[in-house]
């Protein structure tokens, strides 16, 4: 069994998320990490770090502050892995993010 800070595993976990919310709605970072172990907090820079390609490949949207979008400024923000403040997650709109096959 893969560990849960194996990137392929946050990379499923958090597009599996993403995609059951759909277009419209939101996530925290630490539902991910939640779903993968009770003992979730040291998952969470690697959970950034992963977000971070998931960010730059199109496949999810930063958000920070009630809205706007980080993605376009995402590397002046300190990229998701950056941690800098709570963010919500959320697809891009119009795109599947669910991987083929788990």
């Amino acid at each position: 069994m893969a560990s849960s800070t194996d990137p392929a595993t946050l990379r499923r976990a958090i597009l599996a998320l993403a995609d059951s919310r759909g277009p419209a709605k939101t996530f925290c970072p630490s539902e991910v990490a939640r779903q993968l172990d009770d003992d979730w907090r040291p998952l969470m820079a690697p959970i950034r770090a992963c977000s971070r390609e998931l960010v730059r490949e199109g496949c999810l949207r930063v958000l920070q502050r009630g809205g706007g979008a980080v993605a376009g400024r995402a590397l002046a923000w300190g990229d998701p892995a950056a941690g800098d403040g709570p963010s919500r997650w959320v697809t891009t709109l119009g795109v599947s993010v669910a991987p083929a096959s788990a």
